[in-house]
């Protein structure tokens, strides 16, 4: 689901945070592979009223799903996903994200 161009950068990736100025931080153009961004987007669903009412009845701007792999079977796939010990495993290899 990572773009395995971004894994065989790690090391540019990781240089790239350590000489950051004036605080570290890293941009990473294309980390996921376009057909997961697809079908993380069209599987995003709508706003929904019902999730989006506060305590005291009113509809605010947000909603909130408490299970994000219940949004869809690829959600649910990313979920596990980002999850795993093979994701860790290559966030790991990019010292700007402290796992």
């Amino acid at each position: 689901m990572i773009n395995k161009q971004v894994i065989q950068k790690a090391v540019e990736i990781s240089r790239a945070f350590q000489e950051a100025r004036l605080f570290r931080h890293v941009e990473i153009d294309d980390f996921l592979e376009s057909e997961v961004c697809d079908a993380l987007v069209r599987d995003f669903p709508s706003f929904d009223t019902k999730k989006a009412t506060n305590e005291i009845g009113h509809v605010g701007g947000k909603a909130v799903i408490e299970s994000v792999a219940s949004v869809s079977p690829f959600y649910s796939k990313f979920y596990d996903f980002i999850n795993s010990q093979p994701f860790l495993d290559i966030i790991r290899k990019l010292p700007a994200f402290p796992v």
